[in-house]
């Protein structure tokens, strides 16, 4: 005669109940106010700057 495991017993509950109301989601977060949907505005100079100015730090690496 075989013991019943614990996973073959029918009538048992199980130990551990999963909830995902804790998990954050997209609307979830736009709904806290945790999420921009307005345009984002670039600063063109600025962002050009910033890629000469990594290029310019890259040359030095490599000795260019």
């Amino acid at each position: 005669m075989s013991k019943k495991t614990h996973s073959q017993d029918s009538n048992s509950e199980p130990k551990i109940k999963l909830s995902f109301d804790g998990c954050y989601n997209y609307d979830r977060l736009k709904k806290e106010g945790l999420v921009d949907d307005g345009e984002i505005e670039w600063d063109i100079e600025e962002l050009k700057k910033s890629i000469r100015d990594a290029a310019d730090e890259y040359d030095k690496l490599v000795g260019g």
